[in-house]
């Protein structure tokens, strides 16, 4: 019997040693036991990050630390990460270009990500510079401001007035875009009037596919310099977004955005003193916005044409071009080159007008 109680002894004395040798060994199973809770994210350099993947968005990996305080996170660059693995009891939506994942990222292989989905048996593999966000749920609609008002008063030898204004209004939603705009400029001095002249548009796009869309428009113009009472242009035809935000993603090219349209038009103008004219026109167009230094400098251009169907000398061409930098919380100072060509104006009428704008304004996006 003593022998028996020396054996029992024995056994527990060293089941009790070797936890105090190996004090890991409890935390070590504990962590195994959790893992399937918790993220993963492993850096080029060796480090890991354990914890929750709060989102993946403009590049940057967002991770809140199991062991860190209740606010504190880590950030670090998405061409840092070497390997991801995400909870699969915490499906989370992974943008990948054209397509949304909900499901679990399972690590990388080369340059490619493996996410596993209940959508699919087999898992998905996608390239790393593909994917666009994780976690980050689109708002159902995003909204875009643009304004700003110019005046300029000169007084003394020459009495000059002039004042511009213009505003531009956006919502986008996935399959849905709809732009409204107009301008109004207006000059004179002591012997009156020299520049009355105003713009109004809108334009709806509907989505067929992710780049690709049908759109209708309708441009109303008005310049009592131009013997113009009012220029109409109804159209309607294709377009393509050839780049959208998230495309690239260096911090200096991921917002911007790049469509072409083309299309059919029926193109009325109403003059003061010349016979109106009425002709059916294709129509092109092109807009492009760069936000060269995201939240603080924009090079914008917009262009479009109507060239006619029936006679050859007919073609309008509108475009709108400059820069725009952010002065502080959505105010912005704009400088822009407003450029009209028609090709067959009135008698005694020039092609080309050109407009210069230095104005102040608005810009938002929410």
């Amino acid at each position: 019997m003593s022998k028996n109680i020396f054996k029992t002894t024995a056994s527990t004395l060293a089941f009790v040693l070797s936890i105090s040798c190996a004090p890991g060994a409890l935390a070590q199973g504990s962590a195994e036991q959790a893992s399937p809770t918790l993220d993963e994210v492993t850096l080029k350099n060796g480090s890991k990050l354990i914890g929750d993947v709060v989102n993946v968005k403009d590049g940057v990996v967002t991770v809140k630390s199991a062991f860190a305080a209740v606010d504190d996170v880590i950030k670090v660059k998405w061409a840092e990460v070497a390997d991801i693995r995400t909870s699969p009891t915490r499906p989370l939506p992974i943008a990948v270009k054209d397509s949304v994942f909900k499901g679990s990222i399972a690590g990388v292989q080369g340059d490619n990500l493996t996410i596993r989905t209940d959508a699919s048996v087999s898992p998905v593999t996608v390239a790393m510079a593909d994917v666009r966000t994780v976690n980050v749920e689109k708002k159902p609609i995003d909204f875009k401001i643009n304004s700003g008002v110019g005046v300029s008063i000169s007084d003394g030898n020459s009495n000059n007035r002039t004042a511009s204004a213009f505003g531009e209004f956006e919502a986008r939603s996935e399959r849905q875009r709809l732009n409204i705009h107009g301008s109004y400029n207006y000059g004179d001095n002591d012997s009156g009037v020299t520049l009355r002249n105003g713009a109004a548009g809108m334009k709806y796009d509907f989505f067929l596919t992710q780049r690709f869309f049908w759109y209708a428009s309708a441009l109303f113009e008005h310049d009592g310099f131009q013997d113009l009472s009012l220029r109409t242009a109804l159209s309607t035809g294709p377009g393509y977004q050839f780049i959208d935000k998230g495309d690239f993603k260096g911090e200096n090219f991921r917002e911007m955005q790049l469509f072409g349209e083309a299309g059919i038009a029926y193109f009325s103008e109403d003059h003061k003193s010349s016979p109106d004219d009425t002709f059916v026109s294709a129509r092109w167009a092109v807009k492009f916005d760069w936000p060269i230094l995201p939240k603080q400098l924009t090079l914008f251009h917009y262009h479009e044409g109507y060239p006619g169907l029936e006679k050859s000398e007919d073609l309008y061409i509108n475009s709108q071009q400059g820069v725009r930098f952010n002065i502080w919380q959505g105010l912005v100072a704009t400088f822009q080159v407003n450029w009209k060509w028609d090709n067959t104006p009135t008698p005694g009428f020039e092609r080309s007008d050109t407009l210069y704008l230095v104005t102040f304004g608005f810009s938002k996006e929410f």
